[in-house]
């Protein structure tokens, strides 16, 4: 299982006023928008200089997004 905190989501320099201008929220742009990125690693315990914005645990295979607006479920990233 993977659990996400939304709201821990590093947001791009002027996400917001773009998120505003459409509409939408910033978090669901930062999460779903891919034109802006960082690298994604799990690791054990604590790394210096990481953004810290979830967790992977045992059970069914699912996200769960933590503190995220109403229809986090539905959200999708580019599908390569």
């Amino acid at each position: 299982r993977i659990e996400i905190d939304a709201r821990a989501l590093p947001l791009a320099r002027g996400l917001a006023e773009v998120a505003a201008a459409l509409g939408r929220d910033p978090v669901e742009l930062a999460a779903t928008g891919g034109e802006d990125y960082e690298l994604l690693v799990c690791a054990p315990g604590q790394l210096e200089g990481v953004t810290w914005i979830g967790v992977v645990g045992a059970g069914p295979p699912e996200l769960r997004w933590l503190d995220a607006p109403p229809g986090a479920e539905t959200w999708q990233g580019y599908l390569h």
